[in-house]
């Protein structure tokens, strides 16, 4: 949260979620993950947040998120933790190569929390613009192109 001139400012991020976690963020319902995302070179446990444009930020997210939502929510000071996480560059990497070097990774700033709720943070905006990413998916794990 910043101060201007005396003035609060409470921070905006993003978040995509399976259908099932927005459901239950709507019902109200605390949710709650302690997941240390081990070996998915991350410092965020449980729940990953991001600052950047969800038009810009699924390009890195897709193949590692649920996107059957994109909900834009205000969070007050204290309830995220910054974190870094290192993601695929789209712009450096072709999924369709076995080549694999480190310089088409990057590191990101995120932020993260284990436990939220619908009464903790102030939703703003959802929207299912991304879900066909979703859909991509989980049909490339049914055939075990990716985990």
């Amino acid at each position: 949260m910043l101060r201007l001139g005396g003035l609060r400012r409470k921070m905006i991020v993003h978040r995509f979620m399976s259908a099932k976690e927005y459901n239950k963020l709507m019902a109200g319902e605390v949710l709650e993950n302690n997941r240390k995302h081990e070996g998915q070179k991350t410092t965020s446990v449980g729940f990953c947040f991001f600052t950047e444009q969800p038009s810009d930020a699924i390009h890195w997210l897709s193949g590692c998120v649920d996107a059957d939502y994109c909900v834009t929510m205000e969070v007050p000071n204290g309830l995220l933790t910054p974190s870094l996480a290192r993601y695929r560059d789209p712009q450096k990497h072709n999924p369709m190569s076995n080549y694999i070097s480190s310089s088409m990774f990057m590191v990101k700033n995120e932020w993260c929390c284990q436990r939220y709720s619908a009464s903790m943070v102030k939703v703003i905006y959802a929207t299912t613009h991304f879900e066909g990413y979703t859909i991509m998916r989980r049909a490339l794990q049914q055939i075990g192109l990716i985990q």
